[in-house]
């Protein structure tokens, strides 16, 4: 990739990170903030589970997420994965790779995590990660129509348990993804006066 071309890439993401930034979902998740609290009691022969949650909704979500995935899909060359490979080809230029990888790491930290409760039945070989429900999330219901992850979205959607637990993990995800591009965007900017100083631009 020319540094023309990169400049474009580096553009298109900050373009992308600041529409994120800019939807409802940043103020609707702090504002009155993310939670989740699953009880149970017994009475009698029953176990009665009450949940609590506050959380963004749908619709906020949705915005968000026909946007993420330019940072996800590695189709796409504003991914995540991508990007890294950019700062690394253009790493004799300047130094500024090690930070970008640091905020990939944090994000890359948060999908390698199991998740509680596991599903009593699941198509995954290992136990269930944060990126799985990332995965299911963006695929079976958000972005894509994926008729296997369709199903497993489904049978997560009919437990009122694993419901509220994958859409408070799926939620957090989604503000760390926010907090994280818009870091990465100011580091785009920098990249950008850099490779701008190479070019005739």
């Amino acid at each position: 990739m020319n540094l023309h071309e990169a400049i474009t890439v580096l553009e298109t993401f900050n373009q992308k990170a600041n529409k994120i930034k800019n939807f409802s979902f940043t103020e609707k998740y702090l504002n009155p903030g993310n939670s989740l609290t699953i009880s149970g009691c017994k009475a009698q022969n029953d176990f009665n589970i009450n949940v609590k949650e506050t959380k963004v909704e749908d619709e906020a979500v949705e915005a968000v997420v026909l946007t993420l995935r330019f940072f996800i899909q590695n189709n796409e060359k504003t991914s995540l994965m991508n990007m890294s490979g950019l700062y690394k080809e253009s790493n004799h230029l300047h130094n500024l790779s090690d930070e970008f990888e640091k905020l990939r790491l944090r994000i890359n930290n948060i999908l390698s995590l199991a998740v509680q409760p596991q599903p009593l039945t699941h198509s995954f070989e290992n136990s269930l990660k944060v990126q799985d429900i990332q995965d299911v999330f963006m695929y079976g219901s958000l972005a894509h129509s994926n008729k296997t992850k369709a199903l497993i979205y489904a049978s997560w959607m009919s437990n009122p348990i694993t419901k509220v637990s994958y859409m408070h993990y799926f939620q957090k995800l989604v503000h760390e993804y926010i907090d994280v591009t818009n870091k990465i965007a100011f580091l785009n900017n920098s990249l950008i006066q850099i490779f701008r100083s190479h070019t005739s631009i």
